[in-house]
């Protein structure tokens, strides 16, 4: 529905709007999630994901929300359309942090705003 893609942008946009690739790779940290035997769980679809309790940003604080109505930059709908209707994606990556640590170990890499790593 409208609404649901609406909050899959809100997220996505909250998880790292500062540019398509960064969006982009939110979008697929999500759907590669999706077929993973370690995140599977959590849902079979980008939307189940994101709003998975204690993933992303969706459970943790509300700052998405003021993203709500297409409240985002259009390379954030882009992304997001890229990936999910076109199968775009431009990592393999299921797990990503702000910064490079212990969490994300030596071999992350970064896209955008965050660090990726996890298959």
């Amino acid at each position: 529905t409208q609404e649901q893609t609406e909050l899959i942008w809100a997220i996505v946009a909250q998880e790292d709007n500062g540019s398509y690739e960064g969006a982009l790779a939110v979008i697929s940290s999500a759907m590669n999630r999706t077929e993973s035997a370690v995140w599977g769980y959590l849902g079979g679809d980008a939307l189940s994901q994101l709003t998975a309790p204690g993933q992303y940003c969706y459970s943790m604080d509300n700052y998405w929300r003021a993203r709500l109505g297409g409240n985002v930059p259009d390379y954030v709908k882009q992304a997001v359309h890229d990936c999910l209707d076109r199968g775009i994606r431009n990592h393999g990556y299921t797990s990503f942090r702000s910064t490079k640590g212990s969490q994300t170990g030596p071999n992350a890499v970064q896209i955008g705003g965050n660090w990726f790593f996890g298959n």
